[in-house]
């Protein structure tokens, strides 16, 4: 039960990670169900007031009505959260997004919610005894938890719960198939990169998921049929198997319904292009909106690829990847699952954004545009303009694999920087005192050159002397490519690209424009990430291919003839480095008054990611401002020697130039003077 106001000085989570997966999951597809536009009776604007509630929050919601009044009756009976399922992430309040806890419809709003809720696996409180109209529960949890519940969660954890009430794994509820009427097994074919070509997908045939997930996720409580599909077409995006138990290799999908929201096109089956690879799915009529590529998480769905009218998918029952003609794959599930069952395709996530790259730069190229020449020489990649017999050759990169720590795409070696270079006393002029706090980051970044690309990080793609990163929503190289997206000889870099309020989209030959811009979140770090820009730059980060070449050879070459790039870095570098001051940095460490220098430094410590919030601020914490700037500087000199040896040689060289320590931040203005 919420509440219905939060405490003064504890403040409830809605962060729904902190929820058993399975019932994230539910929530999930419960509020996007709720808010769905073309709902009938329109949209009931829910949102999720509180999740996981901490011990001390539970202690404040016993305490009300009880010792702390008003309100005059209890909120809660909970003494503590181990009576409260609360406390263990396996219920949430759900609330009016605008009306709170009094919607227009009152009780009636949140039975229709709980109408919703239900078709998704959860319990309502407002069916107790005591009702409690917000409380939404995972469906296999009795009313509270009972001393068993809290047996396992000390003895366990919230993961020991999870477990016992089917909650910590996605789909799991999903009831295993019978062995279809053919199968063709064949001998397993696996390509350098640990997955398989779509073009091969029948070797895989007769494979358990034991020989497929090299993360180790092999529960077979849990439903492999969207695990499957994701190890076969390298679809690393969203909740993954190496998010779900750890592991080292790449990540594989493994929800149906995500799958479903990624492809670029998707319908029903009658309506598809048969002769085309594509996926199928199978799932109840009701919970699909096309419109939106939205599927409800439902136990009963199910995902295969289909090839030349085979569907290739996982039988749960068999523990095996098998293959079954395509009406025989609906009629089993027909027959499986209860409901108005229907076939769906959808064409391969982030297809849309493979490019038909002509290493010869001639295939494909349209008026207007610039195409390059692509080579491979041993390690190095070059690249030459093609339409330009005179045009020099450049390196686009030099490849680097590293299986053990994950490292496979392109990087410059120190000794072949080429190119312009980063000069803070030609941006002074328009970007004032920032440029000098750039260039301390840009000399351990890239040494300020311009045409710096790497794209083995986890990233997947990073440019520029501030090497800005493809991940990052409303940040660094999405920034970069909205603005370049102005200038004409950029446009003709990029002809798949186009501006669509504001955001950047990738259109494709056929017409079909896909966001780049839409967040998706990546579990394993808790981050939403771009992972379709990220995709569109580097599609596969196991191996280095061509489109990833020649996306570096592209940027590459505007920075190397165009000044315009080199300006447009900065100025993007500048208002990203001034937006972390102003509403990062300072708020965090109280910068007003404190030499350029700290700031400079705090903003390098950062944009490195080498030390935490609290290390920062017991550096600041001393007295005398040189110690205080020591103290900054000597941060990761254990861990990064090399870096914090550059950085330590710039500093002194701007500081003897006159360039740095003479100037104190102005939060009122977020300026030096």
């Amino acid at each position: 039960m919420s509440s219905g106001a939060q405490a003064k000085t504890i403040k409830v989570s809605r962060d729904l990670n902190l929820l058993a997966p399975a019932f994230r999951a539910a929530v999930e597809a419960a509020i996007l169900d709720c808010n769905d536009q073309g709902r009938p009776g329109g949209p009931l604007n829910a949102m999720v007031y509180e999740g996981f509630r901490s011990p001390e929050l539970q202690a404040i919601y016993f305490q009300r009505g009880r010792t702390v009044k008003p309100p005059r009756h209890t909120v809660t009976n909970a003494p503590t959260n181990e009576f409260s399922w609360h406390g263990y992430g396996l219920a949430v309040d759900v609330i009016h997004a605008t009306q709170l806890w009094e919607p227009g419809r009152g009780e009636n709003w949140f039975r229709d919610v709980a109408a919703v809720f239900a078709r998704h696996g959860c319990k309502w409180g407002g069916n107790w005894t005591s009702p409690d109209l917000p409380h939404f529960q995972w469906g296999r949890c009795r009313a509270s938890p009972s001393d068993h519940a809290r047996s396992l969660i000390r003895s366990g954890g919230v993961q020991a719960v999870w477990t016992e009430v089917g909650a910590d794994l996605p789909d799991i509820d999903q009831p295993a198939e019978p062995e279809p009427a053919s199968m063709r097994p064949a001998a397993p074919h696996m390509n350098d990169g640990g997955d398989v070509d779509v073009l091969e997908v029948e070797t895989l045939v007769g494979r358990s998921i034991t020989e497929l997930c090299r993360n180790g996720f092999t529960d077979d409580r849990a439903n492999h049929c969207a695990h499957f599909v994701a190890h076969a077409l390298g679809l690393d995006f969203g909740y993954t198997c190496r998010a779900h138990v750890g592991g080292s290799a790449s990540g594989a999908n493994l929800r149906v319904h995500e799958i479903f929201a990624e492809c670029p096109r998707v319908g029903l089956w009658a309506d598809a292009d048969q002769s085309r690879t594509q996926l199928v799915f199978v799932t109840r009529r009701d919970v699909v909106s096309i419109a939106t590529k939205t599927m409800g998480n439902i136990p009963q769905k199910h995902v295969g690829i289909v090839r030349d009218g085979i569907v290739y998918h996982y039988s749960n029952t068999l523990d095996r990847v098998t293959s079954q003609p395509v009406g025989e794959f609906l009629d089993t599930f027909q027959r499986l699952y209860a409901g108005d069952q229907a076939l769906f395709f959808g064409e391969i996530p982030h297809s849309d954004l493979v490019l038909a790259v002509d290493p010869s730069g001639q295939a494909g190229v349209s008026e207007g545009t610039i195409a390059f020449e692509l080579r491979r020489d041993q390690k190095d990649w070059i690249a030459r303009r093609a339409e330009d017999d005179a045009g020099k050759a450049f390196l686009a990169g030099v490849e680097i694999q590293q299986p053990a720590k994950g490292f496979f795409g392109l990087f410059f070696p120190v000794a072949r920087y080429y190119g312009p270079v980063f000069a803070p006393e030609d941006h002074a002029g328009v970007i004032g005192q920032w440029a000098y706090l750039l260039d301390l980051t840009a000399a351990c970044e890239s040494r300020g050159f311009m045409n710096l690309v790497n794209t083995y990080d986890r990233a997947r793609f990073t440019f520029g002397f501030y090497q800005l990163a493809a991940h990052t929503p409303d940040d660094n190289l999405i920034l970069f490519f909205r603005e370049a997206l102005a200038d004409p000889e950029f446009r003709r870099l990029f002809p798949e690209l186009d501006l669509r309020g504001g955001r950047v989209f990738n259109v494709s030959p056929d017409g079909t424009a896909t966001d780049l811009e839409a967040g998706i979140l990546d579990p394993a770090s808790g981050e939403m990430q771009l992972q379709r820009f990220m995709a569109f730059l580097n599609p596969n980060r196991k191996l280095v291919d061509e489109q990833e070449v020649l996306q570096a050879a592209r940027l590459i070459w505007w920075a190397n003839q165009d000044g315009e790039s080199s300006k447009l870095q900065v100025r993007v570098a500048a208002r990203i480095l001034g937006r972390k001051m102003a509403r990062t940095y300072h708020p965090r460490y109280r910068l007003d008054g404190q030499l350029d220098t700290v700031c400079a430094l705090i903003a390098d410590i950062h944009h490195q990611g080498r030390a935490k919030v609290d290390v920062v601020r017991a550096a600041m914490a001393e007295p005398r401002e040189a110690d205080r700037e020591a103290a900054l500087l000597a941060i990761g000199s254990v861990s990064y020697p090399e870096r914090i040896a550059t950085l330590s040689g710039r500093l002194r060289a701007l500081k003897s130039a006159g360039h740095l320590g003479r100037k104190r931040y102005v939060a009122a203005t977020n300026e030096f003077a």
